[in-house]
């Protein structure tokens, strides 16, 4: 089974960069979600808590107080869940900047590299390194038979 996004594994610092951008978009794809889940649920408790505001009766008053706990929890739930995934967050940030810092550093060397494996290949395949001429592998059989003509 063939992945439908290729990971790069050629390179260290590039799926450092990559892994930390994905940790980044998650932190911030939950937070927004923990967000807007408590946000929507203390709208729900502000409803019912507006709904028991004409009654009266003992029982009405230990809902009110279920109620203002409820808020309590939600509160501080919410505090909780920001802070727990703004550590991903912090760890998204610092393999992204880390990753890219050092991919930046490493990749004019790589491109260094190439280009010498371009010429050493014009080199054994035409005998000299300024032979620029690319031919696509379906014509390479007809531009041969054309130039020993």
């Amino acid at each position: 089974m063939q992945p439908s996004i290729p990971v790069p594994t050629d390179n260290l610092h590039k799926f450092m960069a990559t892994f930390g951008l994905v940790l980044i978009v998650f932190s911030v794809g939950a937070m927004i979600f923990a967000y807007n889940s408590a946000h929507r649920e203390l709208i729900s408790i502000a409803e019912t808590y507006l709904a028991l505001e004409d009654k009266t009766g003992k029982s009405v008053q230990e809902m009110k107080e279920l109620l203002e706990k409820r808020i309590d929890i939600l509160a501080s739930n919410r505090v909780f869940y920001l802070f727990l995934l703004t550590l991903p967050l912090a760890v998204g940030w610092v393999m992204a900047w880390t990753g890219f810092e050092r991919w930046r550093k490493l990749q004019p060397l790589h491109d260094e590299l190439l280009e010498l494996q371009v010429v050493k290949a014009r080199i054994e395949a035409y005998g000299d390194s300024n032979h620029r001429q690319f031919i696509a592998a379906p014509q390479v059989k007809k531009e041969r038979a054309r130039s020993k003509e």
